[in-house]
């Protein structure tokens, strides 16, 4: 337990803190590696944690996606430090790349075709940046989580939990002060780049419920094993962890409806479904969808003004928007249906709202108006093969709860980006190194040997 609270030590100086005294200054991004460079290398030197510990930070570090513009390229703090973790692992690992090959294989296809797409794009220069998003996200983010121990990953969720939680709170506040009226526009968040956070620590939250209540159950199966009193102190841990991931849970569900974004808010009610189904508690569904149905209905009941806001389509809204901005991409993608325009070509403004995007808040039609049918595919193969592997890992570990579990949060975490990126920005906004962090992490359970079903003993 000792480098638990060295990490949430470097959590809190390496990523909170900086970030909240650095106000519209964001150069100071480059200097919040050194600080916690400085944080890790004493807790190295006096053996407080081990080098693969600090790797626990990385993960929590997404959750933060500001980021600045040197040279055109959008850095974020989670782009830092994901670098100092692809270096870190390559000297751990002797410089040898450890990576699924049937993911990667798909994965290379698609960064290839993205580049080939400048060939014929109409300007080169702004695909450069995009195309460095897509190697970032799809291959390093992936070796690295790959290749970070199973046994760390629940360490690292708790990072993620810890600062999403964080959020929260201070949403929620947000939120008070202005009255109970959204959406919630706070420390420099944009409402959906804040409830992509929150929306995505749902699944998570509920998933390593579970996995303290598999724990639980384990350690009463192995009490006469143990002495009275050390049984007696695990279960007492046991139980008050799940008491404060129910608190949990309940702080990011407030604050995620109080950013008012309705893209997260659909992404998470998707993810819990497929964490149900990925755990093997399809019951529990038929208690939670209308558990969560009562929460919204009471709330919506005190606080009208949200519906409203949340049901707005005047030709001023953000929904209305993305209206003009499907239209827009439809027509080009008719225009270049094969190849499309080009990786990172695709733009659109709106005057009447003074507005300009780069992206049609979809995925596929990105991926349609940038690299055409051809690139579709390639996208959707991706996807698909991320699914297969989350099934495959079901079917593997199914008499292995703790990693079942796992395996469940992964895709359900996976599964509310994707949702959320069908109405929104994000994926090119820095959220990508999350989303693809889950995935690594979903590979490598493939790893861990299968565990036989337990004989039953003959009484």
């Amino acid at each position: 337990m000792r480098y638990s609270y060295a990490i949430i030590l470097t959590i809190l100086t390496g990523c909170i803190v900086p970030f909240l005294l650095m106000g519209d200054n964001r150069i100071l991004l480059f200097t919040i590696p050194v600080s916690v460079g400085i944080i890790a290398w004493i807790q190295f030197k006096k053996k407080v944690i081990k080098p693969e510990h600090f790797l626990f930070f990385l993960l929590a570090s997404t959750a933060i996606p500001h980021s600045i513009l040197p040279g055109g390229l959008k850095v974020s703090i989670s782009d830092l430090y994901l670098i100092f973790a692809f270096i870190l692992l390559i000297i751990i690992n002797q410089y040898k790349f450890n990576v699924p090959n049937t993911y990667f294989i798909i994965a290379i296809i698609y960064v290839t075709l993205a580049t080939l797409s400048l060939i014929w794009a109409h300007n080169s220069s702004k695909g450069i940046t995009r195309l460095f998003q897509y190697f970032e996200f799809m291959i390093i983010t992936v070796f690295v989580f790959y290749n970070i121990k199973h046994v760390h990953y629940k360490k690292m969720l708790n990072g993620y939990v810890f600062i999403s939680t964080i959020l929260s709170l201070v949403a929620i506040s947000f939120y008070i002060i202005q009255g109970g009226s959204g959406p919630v526009y706070m420390l420099g968040y944009h409402k959906n780049a804040l409830g992509a956070v929150l929306g995505t620590s749902i699944p998570i939250i509920l998933g390593l419920y579970f996995l303290s209540k598999e724990e639980s159950t384990k350690n009463h199966l192995v009490k006469e094993k143990r002495k009275r009193f050390r049984f007696n102190l695990s279960i007492e841990q046991k139980v008050s962890s799940k008491k404060i991931y129910l608190i949990c849970f309940t702080i990011n569900i407030i604050g995620l409806i109080s950013t008012l974004s309705r893209g997260a808010l659909l992404g998470s009610i998707a993810s819990i479904l497929v964490l149900l189904f990925f755990i093997g508690k399809t019951k529990q569904i038929f208690i939670i969808v209308p558990l969560l149905a009562t929460c919204i209905s009471v709330y919506l009941y005190f606080a009208p003004s949200y519906l409203e806001q949340a049901t707005a389509f005047d030709k001023f809204s953000s929904a209305y928007s993305r209206v003009t901005i499907f239209d827009d991409a439809t027509k080009k993608i008719n225009e270049h249906p094969i190849l499309g325009e080009g990786v990172g070509n695709y733009s659109i403004e709106i005057p009447w709202i003074n507005f300009s995007q780069d992206d049609p808040n979809n995925v596929f039609l990105l991926n349609l108006v940038e690299m055409g049918f051809i690139g579709l595919v390639a996208f959707i193969l991706l996807i698909l093969c991320i699914f297969i592997y989350a099934l495959t890992n079901k079917k593997k570990h199914k008499y292995n709860n703790k990693i079942k579990i796992l395996n469940a949060i992964f895709i359900s975490t996976f599964t509310a980006r994707l949702v959320h990126i069908q109405v929104d920005v994000s994926w090119v906004r820095g959220i990508g190194i999350f989303m693809f962090a889950v995935v690594g992490m979903l590979l490598a359970l493939r790893k861990i040997d299968r565990v036989n079903k337990p004989i039953k003993s003959a009484k």
